[in-house]
Order: structure tokens, then C-alpha cells, then sequence
């Protein structure tokens, strides 16, 4: 599956039209889309998503990175209506892992309690490997500068389980091929969230 980070803000003149093309993108099972608010309205309930933008920098969110396919050279940029065609390109690589996520949500207390389960499928080696996982949210009402009236967002980061940086140490830098590695996250979801609307996504960065 190939992960398309994007950021979208109501400073971009572009934010209808890219929201518009992950939209599409989001649909299709071979890809996933995370969308991140660091400096409008929308932006409080993940604070942690402020973090990660300014521990990466904008060489990588919020121009809309993609990455999790193959490990071809990729040319990270902001010119939404190539992302279709750059995330097809890499969804022709093989993924070196298989990812399982189970959870299970009380309703009452609000916590959610995710594993994240990695299987390797052929080797790996050098780097740092890191596990996290993306908590996001559908439906969400919110101003937009340069959209219609009544514009509903969807795939809204509102959690990084794995904080910032991910969960370093689980995975060894030399994981053992059919080996399953995972690791256990709760989070008590935020009053704003609605429950019923929570999305995750399950991934692992090799840091190279």
C-alpha cells in the first residue's frame, strides 16, 4: 500500500483541487491517504502532527509525500495532479513486509487499543526501522478559504500512536524473514473526534 501524506491548509490556493485528487486517490485500496492540518482551525486536536512537521521539515510533509512503495527515486513536490501517477508508478514495487492491525475501541472511556503486526517477507538490512500508527478521522466540518460552504474534510490526522518520531526498537535492523513483529498502542481519543468516523493507518519507515 502506498502512503500519500498530504497537508492542507487555508493558506493553499490549491486546496479544493488537491483535496479533490486525494479524494479520488483514498478510494482505491492500494493507496492511503493521510491529511494533515498543522496551522489552521483544524489543527489543535493533533498537536503531535505540528511535531512531526517541524522535526521533517517541508522538504518532506506538507508538499504531499509519498512513500511505502518501492524504493525507486522519487522527487518529492506539491503539483497535486501528478500524485495519481506517482503513487501508480510505486505501487508497482513489492513491499518487503505484511501489515495486520487489530483494535478494539471502549466506548465509554474513549480508549483505543490498536497491535500492529509486521511480517517480514524477504530481507531487509541497515537502518532503522519504525512502527506507527496514523489515527484519523471522516466527515469533519471545518472552515476552508478556498472551498464552498459546508466543505466536509475526510482523512483529518488527529493522532500519531507512535508519536512523532514512531516506535523505534520493536523491529531489529536485521529482522528475521517470517518473523512477526508488533507492537501494542492504546490512545484516549479526543472529545472533538467522533468515534464512529476514526480511520487508521498501520505503517513501518525504514530509515536509511
Amino acid at each position: 500500500v502506498v502512503l500519500l501524506e498530504a497537508r492542507t491548509e487555508t493558506w493553499c490556493p490549491q486546496c479544493p483541487p488537491s483535496n479533490d485528487e486525494t479524494n479520488d486517490l483514498m478510494v482505491v485500496p492500494e493507496y492511503a491517504v493521510a491529511k494533515f492540518h498543522t496551522s489552521d482551525a483544524l489543527s489543535s486536536v493533533c498537536p503531535v502532527c505540528a511535531q512531526y512537521d517541524n522535526e521533517y521539515g517541508i522538504n518532506y510533509t506538507p508538499a504531499g509525500l509519498i512513500e511505502l512503495g518501492d524504493y525507486s527515486a522519487y522527487e518529492i513536490n506539491s503539483q497535486w495532479p501528478g500524485w495519481g501517477t506517482d503513487m501508480a508508478a510505486r505501487a508497482q514495487g513489492v513491499s518487503p513486509l505484511q501489515l495486520e492491525l487489530n483494535s478494539s475501541l471502549n466506548w465509554t472511556t474513549r480508549v483505543l487499543t490498536v497491535t500492529l503486526e509486521a511480517t517480514f517477507t524477504y530481507a531487509v538490512t541497515g537502518g532503522e526501522l519504525k512502527m506507527n500508527v496514523y489515527a484519523l478521522e471522516n466527515l469533519v466540518p471545518g472552515p476552508q478559504e478556498n472551498a464552498s460552504s459546508g466543505y466536509i474534510h475526510n482523512r483529518v490526522m488527529r493522532g500519531m500512536l507512535g508519536d512523532f518520531y514512531g516506535t523505534s526498537g520493536v523491529i531489529p535492523s536485521t529482522p528475521v524473514v517470517g518473523t512477526t513483529y508488533s507492537h501494542t498502542y492504546t490512545w484516549t481519543v479526543p472529545n472533538e473526534v467522533k468515534l464512529a468516523d476514526v480511520k487508521l493507518i498501520g505503517l513501518v519507515s525504514h530509515d536509511l
